[in-house]
């Protein structure tokens, strides 16, 4: 009922608020608010990929952006603690957020022959 409320019922905006909220402001550990998507078997609901032709299961590509998001979030952390002086704009940690989690989307979407950035 939930995912079915989600995808029909709740606006788009109302939910990437509350993932922005998520990974933003509100944020102590956005890898638990992934992760918990990720349970509740809702990460396809709030950011659905199209499937590839190439068998990429839309599982594990969110998986391996959780393991992306949570080493940069450790790394940023380490930064932070060794540098407390340090100030970051919170809309710039929340991009990065985005970034790491969607690295792998990106890089499934450029495999293609369609990026000739990496070359």
């Amino acid at each position: 009922r939930v995912r079915n409320a989600l995808q029909y019922k709740v606006s788009r905006d109302v939910i990437g608020e509350a993932i922005d909220q998520m990974l933003g402001t509100r944020a102590r550990d956005p890898c638990r608010g992934i992760q918990l998507l990720m349970a509740t078997d809702l990460m396809d609901v709030v950011f659905p990929l199209e499937i590839q032709d190439d068998g990429a299961d839309s599982r594990e590509i969110y998986k391996i952006g959780l393991e992306c998001l949570s080493r940069t979030q450790s790394l940023v952390t380490r930064i932070f603690l060794k540098s407390p002086d340090l100030d970051w704009d919170i809309s710039k940690r929340r991009l990065l957020w985005y970034a790491a989690l969607f690295k792998p989307v990106y890089k499934m979407s450029s495999v293609g022959g369609a990026s000739k950035r990496g070359r």
